[in-house]
């Protein structure tokens, strides 16, 4: 989908399934509304926003690089 292809492009963020625009933010609320404001900049309108909070998984993923299972 293009507007979905744009707004990562936008926000330096990957896409999935077409749609859905991902982006990791370390700032938090205020990363959000740069964000925001820098997609309505390029005339681009979300339909949803998400804010999720990283996961324990997520954390230990991100420092180590592995999932830590035992082959």
């Amino acid at each position: 989908m293009p507007t979905a292809d744009a707004a990562a492009r936008t926000l330096s963020g990957d896409t999935s399934a077409g749609t859905i625009v991902r982006v990791v933010m370390n700032q938090g609320p205020s990363t959000l509304r740069d964000s925001l404001n820098r997609l309505e900049s390029a005339g681009l309108v979300p339909a949803h926003v998400a804010l999720r909070e990283p996961t324990l998984d997520d954390v230990f993923l991100t420092l180590t690089g592995t999932s830590g299972a035992v082959a």
